[in-house]
């Protein structure tokens, strides 16, 4: 079923199922680190997308896994989505940076005002671990506050 919506500029334009499905599938994200008690930019931006969801029983819990494109190179990831609660392991690929060979934890709560999952990740590194902050939105929902609702 298409569904008429405005895009960038106001004009309309035609979302098919398959559109939409995709927008739904993608998440744009932020990292930060804290360093001496202070939030500093992290390695900025990231993408996320889910390219498998499986159902965890009967709740709203999924098992998902995909790939995430930042600064550093692609990494595949797996973990767990729930509507309030978002666990995934990340592991960059062959060519990305060779000096993080390491899998990344991230976990993370929904903030239901802001519409964004928020949380921590920690890096081991070679020298100490240190920890870092990420804050991770739907591409539906960067959609949705930019036409204020109108995309429901």
């Amino acid at each position: 079923m298409k569904e008429l919506q405005p895009d960038f500029i106001g004009n309309f334009m035609l979302l098919g199922d398959e559109e939409q499905q995709r927008i739904r599938e993608e998440y744009a994200g932020i990292t930060m680190e804290e360093y001496n008690q202070r939030v500093m930019l992290g390695s900025g931006l990231f993408k996320m997308y889910i390219e498998k969801r499986e159902k965890i029983g009967r709740g709203t819990l999924e098992k998902i896994s995909g790939k995430i494109i930042d600064n550093y190179g692609e990494a595949l990831f797996n973990g767990e989505m729930g509507k309030f609660y978002i666990s995934f392991v990340k592991k960059y690929c062959q060519g990305s940076d060779a000096s993080i060979d390491y899998e990344i934890p991230y976990e993370g709560t929904f903030d239901i005002n802001k519409s964004t999952f928020s949380g921590k990740y920690l890096m081991k590194g070679n020298k100490k671990p240190w920890k870092g902050m990420f804050v991770l939105l739907s591409a539906a929902s960067i959609l949705n506050n930019i036409f204020d609702g109108r995309l429901n």
